[in-house]
């Protein structure tokens, strides 16, 4: 699996997929959440950080962030890009590495985590359990993870898409596979390759399992799933409207059938302070 996923990653445009308008949207509403989780002046993991979106974001905001990726061609990207921003003093250098074995870092490093990625690409129960535990053992007491994941309502929804868009991506023993166990093997060459889809209460059990505490399970598109451009010219032409949907938006990110299929959703969890 991880030479698709480096192939994958190779030859997709990450940084630019946060450019179009369900990544501007996805964007806003994840530092948004991030901003409301995490304390002033954290040490944080940004495991899967792919080119350093969240990393040169976290760093703006007085954060020292560790990217870790599996990706040496996107850790090369980020390291530039790190380089090149008013934070490289202050910024580690990117590192290639695996979410299943943190074994680089010491015990209780870190003030947060940011998994954004991994967790949707493990397929396997035991490489999920690993990166868990050792997201949990390189927190501090009290810190704060935020792992996203693949609802398995939604990702199997928009499969219907994907095959209409792209058929060799989808054929019947992947989407049945899917809809099954969560479990999405792409059986083409070409696309997003193999795919985690958990339920919201599977997502949970997982890092409870690892010792976390789990605080919440949010939506991070909410409401605006699907509907991107058509927020963002209501954010040009009406931003008064705008608020009002996007405190909406906040309200219902909670809620469970907003969390189970509306895309990426995030579980935020903390490690018990004894």
């Amino acid at each position: 699996m991880t030479a698709s996923i480096l192939q994958y990653y190779d030859s997709f445009d990450e940084w630019a997929r946060l450019e179009t308008p369900a990544g501007i949207v996805e964007l806003d509403r994840t530092l948004r959440i991030i901003d409301r989780s995490v304390p002033a002046a954290c040490d944080m993991l940004d495991l899967g950080g792919g080119p350093g979106r969240y990393t040169l974001a976290m760093a703006e905001r007085g954060h020292r962030c560790q990217l870790v990726d599996l990706s040496p061609h996107l850790v090369e990207e980020a390291n530039a890009r790190i380089a090149a921003s008013p934070h490289a003093s202050t910024t580690p250098r990117a590192v290639v590495g695996d979410a299943t074995d943190l074994s680089a870092f010491a015990d209780a490093s870190f003030d947060c985590v940011l998994a954004l990625g991994p967790f949707y690409h493990l397929t396997k129960s035991e490489d999920r359990t690993a990166a868990a535990r050792d997201c949990f053992r390189v927190l501090r007491p009290g810190g704060i993870i935020l792992a996203a994941f693949i609802p398995r309502l939604s990702g199997v929804a928009d499969l219907i898409d994907r095959a209409a868009r792209s058929p060799e991506q989808v054929n019947v023993s992947a989407f049945t596979d899917a809809a099954t166990d969560g479990i999405f093997e792409n059986p083409s060459a070409e696309g997003f390759q193999s795919g985690c889809y958990l339920t919201p209460l599977e997502a949970g059990d997982l890092f409870r399992a690892s010792g976390f505490q789990v605080d919440k399970t949010i939506s991070v598109r909410s409401i605006h799933y699907g509907r991107e451009k058509a927020y963002l010219e209501v954010a040009h032409n009406d931003p008064d409207l705008a608020k009002v949907m996007q405190k909406q938006a906040d309200k219902l990110s909670l809620n469970e059938a907003v969390v189970a299929t509306c895309g990426h959703a995030l579980i935020v969890a903390s490690k018990p302070d004894p």
